[in-house]
């Protein structure tokens, strides 16, 4: 169909429709309101889970065990389990476990009981172990039925002695193990090498001597070594001591009735060549009471200071024991006390080689006999009194100031 328009123009009819439906949809949509957004989409809601538990901590273990001769060993064996953090935990039984111990420094003792006749060696890898949280230490007794004995003895100056001493005996195998009483023994004891020291004690003012056979020894399986301890008594120190002399006195025979106790000299000579010189005698009276009864007695010297001469040549005097007593202020030639037949010591000198102390060793007659009755007296004579020779030597008496003395050494 086609349409004239005012105009003159001819139109179709569908492209007209086609406009004004354009036209429409257009006018609707400026009129009509812009939508509001749509709102977003809520996430699904998050469902709560519970906290998840710690797990617990893995307890932490002991494990005990035993070995006998290198091999496991199982059975009733007593010990002990100590820890600064941890009351003491006695078992016993082998092989052991303790579960939940607190973690620390643990010890293991051994107690008692284990492999019948069997010692104890050492326990592995330490005695002291540290034990961690959740860890596990392993302590392993083991033992050895290879043993010995070790015997101790000792000897005082050679003859068996009993008695307090202290000693060591000591191995590279085994701890230390002491001895307080001798005789002793080790019974038990594991084979090696093994080594005796003295310590202390033993017998009294004794001092150790020697260990034999040998201070270190090697024992064996099923052997037996023995250490002797050898003492012995030290000699005493050597006491000397000095006495003088509380009586000297000379007689003259003679004037046989003469007593000289209190002159300053005396005089030793034989006859000689003058009626009136003849024979001279000196005695001298020495107290013993500062020598200690049961002193053993080294050594006796009397002393005379010698500082005159009539005459010359070399001649000798000798000292004889006398064996009665006699006074200073009463002695004469004529009751003079007696002495012994034989001299016990004579010196040959020069009479006139003088200021000079003499000396006679006099070392047998300090015995018990004067010792007990305390006192002990010479008297001192020409060797050969009948000799008609000048031969007289003059010696100080204590009242001329240089007092003859006795000189002793002795052990007490």
């Amino acid at each position: 169909m086609l349409v004239k328009s005012g105009a003159g123009v001819e139109m179709k009819l569908p492209y007209l429709i086609m406009i004004l439906l354009l036209l429409l949809a257009l006018t609707v949509s400026c009129a009509a309101p812009t939508p509001a957004p749509s709102p977003p989409t809520p996430a699904p809601p998050t469902e709560e889970k519970p906290p998840e538990e710690a797990s617990p901590p893995s307890p932490s273990t002991i494990q005990v065990n035993a070995t006998l001769d290198g091999s496991p060993w199982s059975g009733p064996l007593q010990y002990t389990l100590t820890s600064s953090v941890w009351p003491t935990i006695q078992e016993n039984i082998v092989p052991g476990s303790v579960w939940n111990a607190n973690p620390g420094f643990w010890k293991c003792n051994y107690i008692a009981l284990g492999p019948d006749g069997a010692i104890l060696d050492n326990i592995t890898p330490l005695e002291w172990q540290e034990l961690t949280p959740g860890g596990t230490i392993t302590f392993t007794l083991n033992f050895t039925t290879g043993t010995g004995n070790i015997q101790v003895n000792a000897t005082l100056d050679g003859i068996p002695w009993r008695g307090l001493m202290v000693c060591e005996l000591t191995s590279p195998v085994w701890p230390a193990y002491r001895e307080n009483i001798v005789p002793g023994s080790a019974w038990g004891v594991k084979p090696g090498v093994w080594t005796c020291t003295y310590l202390y004690l033993g017998p009294d003012g004794a001092i150790l001597d020697s260990i034999t056979p040998s201070p270190t020894q090697t024992l064996l399986t099923g052997g037996t070594i023995t250490f002797t301890l050898n003492f012995t008594t030290p000699p005493a120190t050597p006491i000397t001591i000095r006495i003088e002399a509380i009586k000297d006195a000379e007689v003259r025979e003679y004037y046989p009735d003469l007593n000289l106790g209190s002159a300053p000299e005396m005089w030793v000579a034989p006859w000689g060549p003058h009626p009136d010189s003849r024979k001279h005698r000196a005695f001298v009276w020495f107290p013993l009471a500062s020598l200690p009864a049961g002193a053993q007695v080294q050594s006796a010297t009397l002393y005379l200071y010698h500082t005159g001469c009539y005459g010359r040549g070399i001649h000798t005097n000798a000292a004889y024991r006398v064996t009665d007593v006699w006074e200073e202020m009463i002695i004469t030639w004529r009751n003079q006390p007696l002495s012994a037949p034989n001299s016990t010591d004579d010196i040959t000198f020069d009479i006139c080689d003088r200021p000079k102390w003499r000396s006679w060793d006099v070392t047998p007659d300090i015995d018990a006999i004067a010792i007990e009755t305390g006192w002990v007296s010479w008297v001192i004579k020409h060797v050969i009194e009948d000799e008609h020779e000048q031969a007289t030597v003059v010696y100080t008496t204590k009242e001329g100031g240089i007092a003859p003395y006795l000189e002793i050494t002795y052990l007490p």
